[in-house]
């Protein structure tokens, strides 16, 4: 799989947004790209 640095990098790179959470025992990752 993909790493979370190597997603920043990425997303950094295209002018993106990532937003992380975790709550009740679930990891969650939001990706926002623009077109």
């Amino acid at each position: 799989g993909f790493g979370l640095k190597r997603v920043d990098a990425i997303v950094k790179r295209l002018g993106g947004y990532v937003s992380r959470n975790s709550e009740d025992g679930a990891f969650t990752t939001e990706i926002l790209l623009p077109q």
